[in-house]
């Protein structure tokens, strides 16, 4: 009996001590867990992270010279203590002021901007860069972003993914184990930008040039290309915004945000030219015809722009003096096919794409059914009125092209790009041929004529001479029951081997001679400064 107690009390001990040995092992297990967790997130108690700034990538003009990123200001942050409290209350205004004051107050950090940097106790700047400017009027080709720091418009939208960075740069505060701010601590910054950048065919003295040449124009648009490679060299639309104070126009009945270089519009005798390079290519050259001031077609009268007649008149004299009456009879002694063939080549009527993301209105063109269907409809067309709107970028084409000895590199905006350290050349525009070398030269011959005697003797450069086109087109549109006209001004300088094509489009206004040919001679005569 003894023994059974004894055996008894011996199972009570052994199964205590092996309680207590389980208790003391999950004990050590929750201590190295703790100790593990203490370790792992040692950062989180010794450092309090900020990210003060995207590390977005930036765009460059074709020297290598930034376009954004130009201008710098400092980012001030405010620690939760008296010192930087006071300091703050007696820099911040407002909704600025009344929203930090509570964050400080909930012993957290304040960000702001500054253009001066500020120091004191529990006050810190770091220098960083605004990412636009007043820069050259580039907002309608670089864009804006929202408040995620997301392209919504322009390059910024098209190349979003290569420019935004993973990471950014990120300031450290030494904090204690209770979370308190170690004030006499040095802050670590650290710089982990990932992003890409853009290199555009943009020559900044070119954008210069273009953007003092249209200080003037309310509403319209300038484009320069190189003639020899389609690189877009300069290019402003008017009117234009602040990509900082968005909601000032979003209201505005001018359409600020709009491209107007890559918007379609009715074009006017400036497509004229088209039609003489049909007629060149097929031995139509020599035609002859006396305007009287205007001509009836199917009972309708279409009159001239000179209502007097400007007489007996050639191919020459024809452009030279855009004689409406010339073209509406010249037009009808081609194949219509003749005219919708070259149209094609030139992408009139076609979106043109000058960068991933990036293209130029469609617009619209008159179809070759259309000119068969009616020769009210082909009169029309041969002046550019009619079913035919195309975009300041098109029409630059078909200028290159007759200054070119007869073909076009297709206009680009995009030089390079670097994407992690890579860098990734474009390949070379894409050489179209027009028409021959010889259509091409008398064209030429008969715009240089055009600007020296004609309609665009406002745009004859102080050197070096030019070739080109005027235009008043109508647009069907009215205000206060006066019409709304478009005046274009397009060409080429300088005269004997011309290096750039211009296009200048003034919307609603008087006329081409009057509105856009100054431009361009003011253009012309600034860039052969330079060259």
């Amino acid at each position: 009996m003894r023994n059974f107690f004894a055996n008894k009390m011996c199972l009570r001990i052994v199964a205590c001590l092996l309680s207590v040995l389980v208790l003391m092992f999950f004990c050590v297990l929750r201590v190295t867990k703790v100790a593990s967790l203490t370790y792992e997130n040692r950062s989180d108690f010794n450092g309090y992270k900020i990210k003060i700034d995207n590390g977005r990538g930036d765009f460059y003009y074709s020297n290598g010279e930034r376009i954004t990123g130009q201008e710098s200001f400092y980012y001030l942050v405010f620690l939760p203590c008296d010192e930087a409290i006071l300091k703050f209350s007696q820099i911040a205004r407002g909704q600025e002021l009344e929203n930090g004051l509570k964050t400080l107050k909930d012993q957290k950090p304040v960000i702001i901007k500054s253009e001066k940097a500020v120091s004191g106790v529990g006050v810190f700047s770091f220098q960083g860069q605004n990412r636009y400017s007043n820069e050259l009027g580039l907002e309608h080709i670089i864009g804006y972003l929202d408040a995620d720091n997301n392209g919504v418009m322009g390059l910024e939208k098209a190349y979003n993914q290569l420019l935004k960075s993973e990471s950014g740069t990120e300031v450290t505060f030494t904090v204690s184990a209770s979370g308190e701010f170690l004030l006499g601590e040095k802050p670590e910054m650290k710089n982990s930008v990932t992003s890409g950048n853009v290199y555009l065919t943009i020559d900044k003295k070119i954008q210069q040039i273009c953007y003092n040449a249209t200080k003037s124009l309310k509403k319209g648009a300038v484009i320069v290309t190189e003639i020899n490679s389609g690189k877009i060299r300069g290019m402003v639309s008017k009117p234009s915004f602040d990509p900082y104070n968005l909601k000032a126009y979003v209201q505005s009945k001018s359409s600020p945000f709009l491209n107007r270089a890559l918007s379609a519009y009715s074009v006017g005798s400036v497509f004229k030219p088209l039609i003489a390079a049909a007629m060149l290519e097929n031995s139509k050259g020599g035609y002859n015809f006396t305007c009287s001031g205007h001509t009836d077609i199917l009972g309708i009268r279409f009159y001239c722009n000179n209502r007097n007649g400007h007489g007996n008149m050639n191919l020459n004299n024809a452009i030279v003096h855009s004689c409406n009456t010339y073209f509406y009879s010249a037009a009808a002694s081609v194949s219509p096919k003749a005219f919708t063939e070259i149209s094609a080549t030139l992408q009139f009527g076609k979106k043109i794409n000058i960068a991933d993301g990036i293209y130029s209105a469609a617009g619209s063109f008159t179809s070759l059914n259309e000119l068969k269907k009616s020769k009210a409809n082909l009169a029309n067309f041969a002046i550019g009125q009619g079913n035919i709107a195309l975009s300041p970028l098109a029409v630059s084409n078909l200028y290159s092209a007759i200054a070119n000895g007869g073909y076009y590199y297709t206009p680009t905006l995009i030089e390079k790009y670097t994407e992690k350290g890579r860098v990734t050349e474009l390949k070379s525009p894409l050489k179209t041929f027009v028409f021959s070398g010889k259509t091409a030269n008398e064209l030429k011959k008969y715009l240089v004529n055009a600007v020296s005697s004609g309609t665009g003797k406002n745009a004859l450069p102080q050197e070096g001479g030019a070739g080109g086109k005027t235009a008043t087109a109508q647009t069907g549109r009215y205000d206060n029951k006066k019409e709304i006209l478009n005046a274009w001004f397009c060409g080429f300088f300088p005269e004997k081997e011309p290096k750039y094509s211009v296009v200048v489009l003034a919307e609603d206004a008087d006329s081409g001679s009057a509105n856009s040919a100054p431009i361009f001679k003011k253009i012309a005569d600034e860039i052969n400064k330079i060259i």
